[in-house]
């Protein structure tokens, strides 16, 4: 695709060479002839010079811009790493915390089980006991 700065030069250089057409069908002179074909060339000359300044503006271009992607992936992949190094280590953090409640919660229900099976067993004596009791004083009566 060719770019704005060329189209304009290849449309410059064809409007010189009809200007250069309609004033050789005016003048006869070989000495007119042969100074706009001097400009023509010089012209030619600086839009070819024009051209590969041009292109080799485009590949310095091209070329600054993929080294700026180069880095810029770069940075994301640490990023990304960096990212993921942190998310991984507070899960295991997470992880971790979790276990100490889960233990602790599980002495804590252990000597919960552990004290109402105490109290259970004092509550059940206490009825036998009674219950004895009652049995006796009925029998006696």
């Amino acid at each position: 695709m060719a770019s704005p700065l060329f189209m304009v030069l290849v449309a410059l250089q064809v409007l010189v060479l009809l200007a250069v057409v309609v004033l050789m069908r005016r003048s006869g002179s070989d000495h007119f002839f042969r100074s706009i074909e001097v400009t023509l060339e010089g012209l030619q000359r600086s839009q070819e010079q024009l051209a590969t300044s041009f292109n080799r503006q485009l590949d310095d271009i091209k070329d600054v811009i993929q080294k700026q992607n180069s880095q810029n992936r770069q940075e994301i992949q640490k990023n990304i790493l960096g990212f993921n190094e942190s998310i991984l280590s507070r899960m295991t953090e997470i992880a971790s915390l979790q276990k100490q409640q889960l233990d602790t919660f599980s002495k804590q229900l252990t000597t919960l089980t552990a004290s109402n099976e105490k109290c259970l067993t004092q509550v059940r004596e206490a009825l036998e006991k009674r219950l004895g009791l009652l049995q006796e004083d009925n029998n006696k009566k």
